[in-house]
């Protein structure tokens, strides 16, 4: 895998370029980087924002945590929603958001 690679392939020094299907297909090297989206105000932002939020404050209400990050109340609850699925957040008895222990 150290010759073939997509953006820089070295057919030359391959011992299977006779029987290579990138090559028999006249393919060329290319990019493999693929662009990753912004990440001001995304979802990740949100989310790593809870979290910081979480561990610097220790639990917090929904109120509160919208009011900690400016990611507005409906990306807070969408992030502590998806947060809580994969555990990594939990709700306490009294309804404010923690990490999960």
């Amino acid at each position: 895998a150290s010759l073939c690679r997509p953006r820089f392939p070295r057919c030359g020094d391959c011992p299977l370029v006779s029987v290579c299907l990138f090559r028999a297909r006249g393919r060329e090297g290319r990019s493999s980087v693929r662009p990753q989206p912004a990440f001001e105000g995304s979802t990740r932002q949100v989310r790593g924002a809870v979290v910081r939020a979480l561990s610097q404050q220790g639990p917090l209400s929904m109120r509160a945590l919208s009011r900690a990050i400016d990611g507005g109340a409906a990306g807070v609850q969408e992030a502590t929603d998806a947060l809580t699925r994969e555990g990594l957040v939990e709700r306490t008895v009294a309804g404010a958001f923690r990490l999960r222990e």
